[in-house]
């Protein structure tokens, strides 16, 4: 089956877009913790991490998964675009006040202090904007458009960046922060409706309960799935907080927000395809299976890049903190191994959503949840090393191999890994490299390594041009022959 002639234009520069808009998105959002902790300092920036991880729990409840869902309807069925948009919009005007109510309401019943309390009502304002958001960001994917929801998003991060300097030209507090985030949300949701080439249409009609029960039924395994991992990434900034100090949550946050410029890349990647892999799979498996390991393989190329430039120059990102750059620097180096583990979740996770067998993701992150709580409570009260110790145990230790051989599973697929365990004896072969030599530290030692990187796995064959070929085959309907 031919794909439309545009299709492999659109992916590519989707998937450019979104890779180059959401690292400058992390970047945005890196210098923003920079600034917090230059001009207010870390434990200023410890509170406002914790009160954006009770956020980012509330952001997804107004979400639940309905989104990716959505694109997928819409994908199969163009003609029903509407309907399923006016379900949409719909569930999102009741999940965004419910959202915010129970941001505020698990803050309060916690007992934090009542600068906390009052950041968190301040919030809510902000999780009822991201649903009008959501809105939007449906629509363009399912038009192939993320560039424009990236680039509305850069418009918010940079607001938000403006908003924050301004604060700490004084002394901020944390209502202040939170302020200029809700500010940014805002933002956010009129550079979406300007950026639109066409408002949504919606449909309330016959078509309107069944599209809502569709959503509302679909959604439920993802939607759970979503939220334990919003509880995932929340809880360690919470962990912190009441078992070491806000100092520690500011470590720990700065290091991650390292590490999410790595991950972004990878998410974006996978956000990027997505779609036209939701297609391939309802017309033509085989094509399905080339892109897919396609995906993975440079996908963890990249990945293994990133790793190394992270661990060798973990002091120099360290340092741009200005404050304890040591005890960032070692936190990042123990996170940084994570990215190995988490960029092959990444790329493969999305087949469950594809396949329709939401149900197992369930399964999988309720295991790796149950983990990093375990770990975290023996692990917290060390501080942020012991939190990223949590982290590794719970990414590497526990869900990487289930997580794979479900979704393997789920697809009915066998994905080639020689590409993948050819990448990860590249990376470790060279950062067991820097540590022995000494070379890890500066900014120019990390890019060193990752140039000594990309050399060795160009001879253990993991960089190769045909997993490429077979993804334009796949996309153009050729045979693209296997590797």
């Amino acid at each position: 089956m031919t794909a439309p002639p545009n299709l492999l234009r659109s992916v590519a520069s989707n998937a450019v877009s979104l890779t180059g808009g959401r690292v400058l998105l992390a970047l945005l959002r890196f210098v923003v913790a920079l600034v917090i902790v230059q001009r207010a300092g870390l434990e200023r920036f410890g509170e406002f991490a914790l009160v954006l991880s009770f956020v980012l729990v509330a952001e997804w409840l107004s979400d639940f998964g309905l989104s990716d869902v959505a694109v997928r309807q819409i994908a199969a069925d163009r003609q029903r675009e509407e309907a399923i948009m006016g379900a949409f919009a719909a569930s999102k005007a009741v999940q965004s006040l419910f959202a915010a109510a129970a941001l505020w309401g698990v803050v309060a019943l916690l007992g934090y202090p009542g600068n906390v309390v009052r950041s968190a009502l301040l919030a809510a304002g902000a999780v009822v904007l991201y649903s009008g958001v959501q809105v939007f960001r449906v629509q363009f994917r399912a038009r192939m458009q993320m560039g424009r929801d990236v680039s509305a998003e850069l418009v918010s991060a940079a607001a938000f960046l403006a908003a924050v300097w301004a604060t700490t030209s004084a002394a901020a507090s944390l209502e202040a922060l939170t302020l200029c985030y809700v500010f940014s949300r805002a933002v956010n949701l009129v550079a979406a409706g300007l950026l639109a080439a066409e408002r949504p249409r919606f449909s309330f009609g016959r078509d309107f309960r069944l599209e809502l029960r569709v959503l509302v039924a679909a959604s439920v395994p993802l939607g759970l799935t979503g939220m334990l991992v919003s509880a995932y990434d929340a809880m360690d900034a919470i962990a912190l907080s009441q078992w070491s100090t806000s100092g520690e949550v500011g470590v720990f946050t700065v290091a991650m927000r390292v590490l999410m410029l790595a991950v972004v890349a990878e998410q974006a990647l996978a956000t990027a395809v997505f779609p036209m892999l939701a297609a391939q799979w309802s017309r033509d498996r085989e094509a399905f299976l080339r892109a897919i390991q396609a995906v993975l393989d440079w996908g963890t190329v990249i990945g293994g890049a990133l790793f190394c430039a992270l661990y060798a120059g973990a002091l120099g990102l360290g340092a741009l903190a200005g404050q304890d750059p040591h005890a960032i620097a070692a936190v990042l180096q123990l996170l940084s191994w994570a990215v190995l583990a988490r960029v092959v979740v990444t790329l493969v996770s999305p087949m469950v959503v594809i396949a329709g067998r939401l149900k197992y993701t369930v399964w999988i992150t309720g295991t790796v949840v149950a983990a990093k709580w375990i770990a975290l409570t023996a692990m917290a009260p060390q501080g942020a090393i012991g939190a990223a110790t949590a982290y590794l145990i719970a990414e590497v230790g526990v869900g990487l191999i289930p997580t794979v051989v479900l979704c393997q599973r789920a697809a009915g697929i066998r994905l080639n890994w020689t590409v993948p365990l050819k990448v990860l004896l590249s990376a470790s072969a060279i950062a067991a490299a820097t540590r022995l030599l000494g070379l890890e530290g500066t900014l120019l030692q990390g890019a060193l390594a990752t140039a000594s990187y990309l050399a060795l796995a160009t001879a253990l064959g993991a960089v190769r041009m045909q997993p490429l070929r077979q993804l334009y085959a796949s996309v153009g309907g050729r045979d693209g022959g296997r590797a």
